[in-house]
């Protein structure tokens, strides 16, 4: 379903493709929050990543992000991963 798309993503040995999305987010409310998130989500088919676990590193595209949380969306074909930069 994503081979070829996106990014080549690693775990240890295993490695599989996945979409990656990186989105700025004001923290506090307000138009003049200068404080900012950095929101990092990788999108994989569920199940192609052995060893997927809270606080796994991977490396996507020679950077390395640590795993926050795991969930499979919708018909659980798919899974997001939350991440963070290492």
């Amino acid at each position: 379903m994503l081979r070829g798309s996106g990014h080549l993503i690693a775990l240890g040995g295993a490695s599989t493709w996945a979409l990656l999305d990186q989105t700025g987010a004001g923290v506090l409310p307000g138009a003049g929050s200068k404080v900012g998130a950095l929101r990092i989500v990788l999108t994989i088919e569920t199940g192609t990543l052995a060893g997927l676990a809270q606080g796994a590193i991977l490396t996507v595209a020679s950077y390395q992000y640590r795993v926050r949380e795991s969930r499979a969306i919708e018909d659980g074909l798919l899974t997001r991963i939350f991440c963070e930069r290492t």
